[in-house]
């Protein structure tokens, strides 16, 4: 489903979104108050404008026609929180705001952000998480306690069924696909057999997996 969404603040974060969000087939309309960001995204985006961050250019920008608005400002918490509160108070149904640490997202939340992200924090994680265990290849936070993530097949695991490593049972973690080779098991049956190189793409708290999986 094609959705019009609205990125306000291009910088180095702000664009990406954008440009992914125009890249994915939806209607993106790019705001920002910096004439040279505007610039640089006009031709990656739907439309770009540049926009005083105060209620009344907001609403004119178009703004209001969008199914969610994402607040990318870094470089200023102040101008971060107002235009989030603005967005909010003009009737925006979904808004997702970047925030810079603990404080500002407790901010966000406060106002009524519908979604708050810090990047650099989750960035932060993520790199932690691979660094500690040398065999997870990707990971993806789905909430502060859960994650799916992407690792090599451990040794122990070779050769035993996905019945018999009773992962789910005994770690709460749900083994989603293997990756093998060129092949893709989707929701591999209890009876497969794990092969030496399998890539696991597998869901569950993220303690359980680095705590106990890991330890296997």
């Amino acid at each position: 489903m094609v959705q019009t969404i609205g990125v306000v603040g291009l910088g180095r974060f702000g664009s990406s979104i954008a440009k992914t969000l125009n890249e994915l087939g939806h209607q993106v309309l790019a705001i920002d108050s910096n004439g040279d960001n505007i610039e640089n995204i006009k031709d990656f985006v739907t439309l770009a404008k540049q926009v005083e961050y105060d209620t009344i250019s907001l609403k004119e920008s178009g703004i209001c026609e969008c199914d969610m608005v994402v607040v990318a400002i870094g470089h200023s918490i102040q101008e971060n929180i107002l235009v989030t509160l603005m967005l909010k108070e003009l009737g925006i149904k979904y808004v997702c705001a970047r925030a810079v640490d603990d404080l500002h997202e407790k901010a966000l939340e406060k106002i009524g952000a519908n979604r708050v992200i810090n990047p650099e924090k989750t960035a932060g994680i993520r790199l932690a998480n691979q660094l500690i265990s040398s065999d997870i290849l990707d990971i993806i936070e789905i909430s502060p306690e859960y994650t799916v993530q992407e690792f090599t097949a451990k040794k122990e695991f070779v050769g035993k069924t996905l019945v018999e490593l009773d992962l789910r049972k005994r770690h709460n973690v749900a083994v989603l696909a293997i990756k093998r080779e060129d092949q893709l098991i989707i929701l591999p049956p209890a009876e497969e057999k794990i092969r030496k190189d399998d890539i696991l793409l597998a869901v569950g708290k993220t303690k359980n997996i680095h705590k106990d999986i890991h330890k296997e």
